[in-house]
């Protein structure tokens, strides 16, 4: 688990740089430099049970990796406790689809009669400002 941990905390400091080159006129390179993140979406993938979530809890006691796991938005009633904005983007069926038919997100899942999905703004947001972990299950989500 600890090499684990090590290995994930120095790929997203790595990921923190962009050496390419950008071409294009000045106005066309500005706003590609502005597209560019100097953050990573990093991908915490396993089997259901190995440790995934343990992964991105020990990661947030790195404040140096200014990281955070990825919000969902999903179709299912909140559970006790959670929050809106901060544990999952929670969204009415209709609404979830009408995201879907729009590309709004850049991967969706139904599971157990519910709707799981990326949300491509917000995801695009956050990473201009800080590491993402994304937590996917070997079976997709």
């Amino acid at each position: 688990m600890e090499e684990a941990i090590k290995s994930a905390s120095s790929e997203a400091k790595k990921a923190k740089t962009f050496s390419g080159k950008i071409e294009g006129t000045n106005e066309q390179v500005e706003q590609k430099e502005k597209l560019i993140s100097k953050f990573a979406l990093v991908i915490i993938s396993g089997p259901s049970g190995v440790g995934k979530s343990e992964v991105v809890k020990r990661l947030s006691n790195y404040p140096e990796l200014n990281s955070q796991q990825l919000i969902y938005a999903t179709t299912r009633s909140p559970r006790n406790g959670e929050i809106d904005g901060q544990d999952y983007y929670f969204v009415s069926r209709k609404e979830f689809l009408k995201r879907v038919a729009n590309n709004q997100f850049l991967n969706y899942v139904e599971y157990n009669n519910n709707y799981y999905g990326v949300p491509l703004n917000s995801l695009k947001e956050d990473l201009l400002t800080k590491n993402i972990l994304y937590i996917v299950n070997v079976e997709g989500f």
